[in-house]
């Protein structure tokens, strides 16, 4: 007799209490949306902080100890650990799941989300070796596009493990493009605010884009701990009036709010592969983003949106005002983004990958026993 395959899915699967979200969240709800958990059985382990900013180191520590003690009295039942992972003190943590399960015999399946893990490995010599002991002891690794894929086979431990598996979302129905509305000046951003993603950038390149185009808007739709300092400057800037703060809101305001806006900013420092993005590439939306992570693997010049360096606050609003001067180009941008992510980033293309790594996985470790493994398309 056979049965399924378990899986132990360590993520942040549960929003906070104020409404805050994030990639992580995003990615693995769009996962746990997707035919795979009928395809295999999942245990979920939620690893979302209790509030945001963090609580303080001490709180963490103890937090990360009870889910640690969670996380081994729920190994047992699994075959594979498929283990979500962000950068810092969370890196450390669920790298400790990974290494565990490999040494209870279980399959280990990793994928580090954060942009962060890069600068964290460069600065930190322990954060490298850190990565590569995880790396070492998992039997895939996922990566969100070519430059992570390249990024983590320089690891000599990587090397053979890693499989490329985009972000994938439930698309927004094609239909509801049609209540966009009539070509505006209307800028949208999504997602965290502070520093890190580039908010104040975001703010300082709409200043400058106010002169040339003014009856433009910018919407800021998210949260973070920066989110006051964020509304003071853009007062101090003489910018209330054309700038909308709205905190976090539903999935279903998230597109109506994209639905309504002209072009899409991400200015961010540091990147995965933007959830958010993709989000608002399905929604036809053209994007003026930074070259950073995965985001020029999935963002073409000219085709989908405009990319430039970090902190570029000039060539930002000349791509901005270039295309809320040009409503055509715009429109022609937006319908190229919904094609792409049609292509590329629809769940529905991207659940079978995972379901064949972790079926991979269970076989390195030895767990294919007695075990129906999912029938998906080749991990490779």
């Amino acid at each position: 007799m056979t049965r399924k395959l378990r899986v132990l899915f360590v993520s942040g699967l549960k929003p906070l209490a104020n409404g805050d979200t994030g990639g992580q969240l995003a990615a693995a709800a769009s996962l746990m949306s997707s035919p795979l958990p009928e395809v295999v059985d999942i245990i979920p382990l939620s690893t979302t902080v209790p509030s945001s900013p963090p609580p303080s180191l001490a709180e963490r520590v103890l937090g990360a100890a009870r889910r640690l003690a969670t996380f081994g009295a729920l190994l047992p039942s699994a075959d594979v650990a498929l283990i979500f992972s962000a950068n810092g003190l969370g890196a450390v943590e669920k790298g400790l799941m990974g290494i565990l399960a490999s040494a209870c015999g279980r399959g280990v399946v990793i994928r580090f989300g954060s942009g962060a893990i890069a600068e964290d490995c460069e600065r930190s010599r322990f954060m490298r070796w850190w990565v590569a002991r995880v790396l070492e002891r998992s039997h895939g690794v996922v990566a969100q596009g070519p430059f992570w894929k390249a990024y983590f086979e320089a690891f000599p431990e990587g090397r053979g493990k890693v499989v490329e598996i985009l972000n994938g979302i439930p698309l927004l129905p094609r239909e509801r493009l049609a209540e966009r509305g009539a070509p505006g000046k209307r800028v949208v951003y999504l997602g965290w605010l502070f520093r890190p993603k580039g908010a104040f950038d975001a703010l300082d390149a709409f200043e400058k884009v106010v002169r040339r185009v003014p009856d433009a808007t910018l919407t800021f739709v998210g949260g973070g701990r920066d989110e006051q300092e964020l509304r003071a400057a853009a007062a101090q800037k003489g910018l209330a009036a054309s700038v909308r703060f709205t905190g976090w809101v539903s999935k279903a305001e998230v597109f109506d709010h994209l639905l309504q806006a002209d072009v899409f900013f991400l200015p961010s420092h540091m990147e995965g592969l933007p959830n958010a993005m993709i989000e608002a590439m399905s929604a036809a939306l053209p994007v003026v983003a930074t070259r950073v992570g995965a985001i020029p693997d999935v963002v073409t010049p000219g085709r989908t949106g405009f990319l430039t360096a970090v902190g570029d606050t000039d060539a930002m609003a000349d791509a901005l005002s270039t295309l809320l001067d040009d409503p055509a180009l715009a429109r022609a941008m937006g319908d190229a983004c919904r094609a792409h992510v049609e292509q590329h980033h629809a769940i529905e293309t991207i659940w079978p990958r995972f379901a064949a790594i972790l079926a991979r996985a269970a076989r390195d470790a030895g767990r294919d026993r007695g075990i129906e493994l999912p029938g998906a398309a080749g991990a490779g």
